[in-house]
């Protein structure tokens, strides 16, 4: 997958847009023909670049924990029951976006 200008900080956080939404289809074509982001992977997730932000579309499910190496995750609630997400990249996710230590 090539990711072009892709935010990755040099230190702190990149904060991403994941949204749990119904049909990946209707919501990728919301934010990529209304909106005029640039579709990055179609589905599961669906990655859009959206100006100077990413937003990631996925159907709800289980804990995905299990992330096949590329990164471990921890999900919170924040005071009125948003489920947040907070993810480190692994050595495999550094290397694909090319940031270095």
């Amino acid at each position: 997958m090539d990711l072009p200008d892709a935010p990755v900080p040099e230190e702190g956080f990149l904060v991403t847009h994941f949204l749990t939404v119904e049909d990946q289809g209707r919501s990728r074509a919301f934010y990529a023909d209304v909106l005029g982001g640039k579709v990055l992977t179609q589905e599961n997730p669906c990655i859009i670049k959206l100006a100077n932000s990413w937003i990631i579309l996925n159907s709800g499910g289980g804990p995905t924990l299990d992330n096949h190496g590329w990164e471990t995750r921890c999900y919170m609630s924040d005071p009125d029951g948003y489920i947040i997400e907070v993810g480190q990249p692994s050595e495999n996710m550094i290397a694909l976006f090319g940031a270095t230590k």
